[in-house]
């Protein structure tokens, strides 16, 4: 599996909410935190692909893949 998959899986983990104060999770608070920062973090990227795709850059490297 490449790196960057492994890396985006060990981000992304499972939220765990505890229910009650004695259960196993996360209390809702800092499960609150991580998905807010894994959706900047997923925003930052879209944001960066968006940039790439819409640049001549883009453009010449296809047009050079087509050749």
């Amino acid at each position: 599996m490449p790196q960057e998959r492994t890396d985006q899986q060990e981000t992304f983990k499972e939220h765990n909410i505890k229910q009650k104060p004695w259960q196993a999770g996360h209390p809702p608070g800092q499960i609150l935190q991580n998905v807010e920062l894994e959706l900047s973090t997923m925003e930052r990227k879209l944001r960066t692909m968006e940039a790439y795709v819409t640049s001549p850059a883009f453009d010449v490297e296809r047009e050079i893949r087509k050749l």
